[in-house]
């Protein structure tokens, strides 16, 4: 589903935000990427997205694969619109309420106007936000909105989902909440999560990649699907 193939990401001043790094994440694989600040944990998921262009080796992603580093223009806009992305800072319109902003997501991804709608409410539903469709950003506290954004990032039926520090900004009891959020949704789902939290990584026995200075450093791969906290 996701593979970097020897993917060197070089700056112009000739540091390295990535540094031959090679790995690769079967459909409906759960991944954490950890390391310190400037490991390239976020270099990875623009990667993905085809933000970052590597200066050696390919990102193949989907299936059929799709080598991303190849792509640009019009291929590239569509290529993005089949992978959600949850940012820390949930970048949700604060002028439309949060059906609307779920609705930007499948009207990008052009789904059919008729199914528009049942689509946004099953994605609220999913995140358990279906009774508040029609309130404003305002309204909702920052681990609501967290869950707008990863009902937003779902809504086409999307099925990678890339999340960068999205407990970045919540209080523990709300982390824990959006932790338990995105396991629910794992089973058919490739998700991959960049963050800092080790008391979330140590918790959910998932696979972990471990980054520093640009590489690859450690992996770790569980296969017990339990968490400590559930």
């Amino acid at each position: 589903m996701i593979s970097f193939n020897h993917v060197t990401v070089a700056f112009k001043n000739g540091s390295h935000a990535l540094d031959d790094v090679s790995f690769s994440i079967q459909p409906n694989e759960f991944v954490f990427l950890v390391g310190p600040s400037g490991a390239g944990k976020s270099t990875i998921l623009n990667a993905v997205m085809g933000v970052f262009k590597p200066s050696h080796g390919s990102v193949n992603v989907g299936d059929p694969s799709i080598d991303v580093t190849k792509l640009a223009g019009n291929r590239l806009a569509e290529f993005r619109q089949n992978i959600g992305f949850v940012f820390q800072d949930f970048k949700i319109i604060p002028h439309k309420n949060i059906f609307e902003n779920v609705l930007v997501a499948l009207r990008a991804k052009h789904v059919p106007a008729q199914f528009q709608k049942n689509e946004v409410m099953n994605n609220l539903k999913n995140v358990g936000l279906e009774k508040k469709a029609f309130e404003f950003p305002i309204q909702l506290s920052a681990g609501e909105l967290q869950r707008v954004a990863i009902a937003r990032a779902l809504a086409g039926d999307r099925k990678i989902l890339l999340a960068d520090e999205p407990t970045g900004n919540l209080d523990p009891k709300t982390t824990w909440d959006v932790m338990k959020l995105f396991v629910s949704l794992a089973p058919s789902r490739t998700i991959v999560i960049a963050t800092h939290n080790t008391d979330v990584v140590a918790s959910l026995n998932k696979r972990v990649i471990q980054l520093d200075k640009g590489k690859v450093v450690n992996e770790q791969h569980n296969t017990n699907s339990h968490t400590k906290f559930l």
